[in-house]
């Protein structure tokens, strides 16, 4: 253990750690929070009453400026990270479950008693919603933002895989679970989905086919955490109090070719399908593209924040806006493709060096 850090009165249910490493924020089944320092592990805020009941879960937008979190007293509060203030207040009108930022920051995935809801994060406003066939517990994005995951409760413990142009279900539902699923993470590649259950174990599951290539088992509590290692080589899963395991990804698990060599096979295919105006073909691969760099520094990133900023701030990362605008223009969507140009804009604007905004 590095380092104990204290101040709940009741039990921690909500954890979460900014992408940049500068924040942590928890929350207990009394609806309080606290915002704590990510090097130092002090407090930053006060003791919090943020909800009314438990805190389910806590998330923070990748670019660490925002955090969301949900209860069951049916509401989610998101939260600016520079004053620990509430900007948007939502009530659902029934229990919430989950709630994770995309990959880009976009958009908010949130699983309520009896839908998923999709909000754009920047307008606080619902923009799909659809009903599962079952209460869903646990989200995770793929990180190219092409792919939600949801984990089902109880008697229909199965993954579901949705498409994030469509929001319709991909294929069939994973089955292995023979409990509530509480918790998934995507590797950073995209290719593996891990699990956890209240049946003890911990799953990990091949994108590509919905199929289980291992199952770990905790033999006294179960396990109600999971995430990847950086380098997608270790699962690590949490299980009551103080209890971590840390499991090895079985050889064979991966797809043969770099992640460079992958996205230069994913912009090529687009530029194709772009000249077929084949818009939504094009628009699938474009949203693979511009966060590219992103998942790859994920992979190979030790402790320096500046190989992040550059990961980030590489050129490359916006041919991806770029093509995505094509494809919406393509397909007649004006709406979305000006509200693509807009954003990438924005991020170009923003950029320290000159000479790559004027790129």
């Amino acid at each position: 253990m590095l380092k104990k850090i204290e101040g709940h009165h009741a039990g921690v249910q909500a954890l979460a750690v900014s992408r940049n490493g500068k924040f942590i924020a928890s929350g207990d089944v009394n609806g309080e929070l606290i915002g704590w320092d990510g090097d130092s592990g002090e407090p930053l805020t006060q003791i919090i009453k943020a909800h009314n009941s438990n805190i389910i879960t806590a998330d923070f937008s990748p670019d660490s400026a925002a955090m969301a979190t949900v209860s069951y007293d049916e509401t989610m509060k998101l939260w600016r990270t520079d004053t620990w203030q509430i900007q948007h207040n939502i009530n659902f009108g029934e229990a919430v479950e989950c709630a994770r930022y995309s990959p880009s920051g976009e958009l908010l995935a949130i699983a309520t008693q009896k839908y998923i809801q999709i909000w754009n994060a920047r307008a606080s406003k619902c923009i799909a919603k659809f009903t599962a066939p079952q209460l869903h517990r646990s989200l995770a994005w793929k990180l190219d933002g092409t792919r939600l995951f949801s984990g089902g409760c109880h008697s229909n413990a199965t993954i579901q895989e949705w498409d994030t142009l469509a929001w319709k279900e991909v294929g069939d539902p994973w089955s292995g679970h023979t409990n509530k699923i509480t918790a998934l993470a995507v590797n950073s590649t995209g290719t593996l989905v891990a699990s956890t259950s209240y049946d003890s174990n911990v799953r990990l599951w091949r994108v590509s086919d919905g199929q289980t290539i291992a199952i770990f088992h905790h033999l006294n509590d179960p396990p109600y955490y999971v995430t990847f290692s950086a380098d997608s080589k270790y699962i690590f899963s949490g299980a009551g109090p103080m209890h971590v395991s840390e499991w090895c990804v079985p050889e064979g698990a991966f797809p043969e070719g770099t992640p460079e060599e992958q996205v230069s096979d994913v912009i090529s295919r687009c530029e194709i399908k772009l000249r077929k105006k084949q818009w939504m073909e094009a628009l699938d691969d474009a949203q693979k593209v511009h966060l590219i760099y992103q998942f790859i520094t994920v992979r190979t990133r030790a402790n320096s924040d500046d190989t992040y900023q550059v990961a980030i701030l590489e050129p490359s990362s916006y041919l991806g806006y770029h093509f995505k605008y094509k494809a919406l223009h393509g397909a007649q969507r004006y709406c979305e493709a000006i509200e693509v140009l807009h954003f990438m804009m924005s991020k170009v604007n923003n950029l320290p060096d000159p000479k790559m905004r004027s790129k």
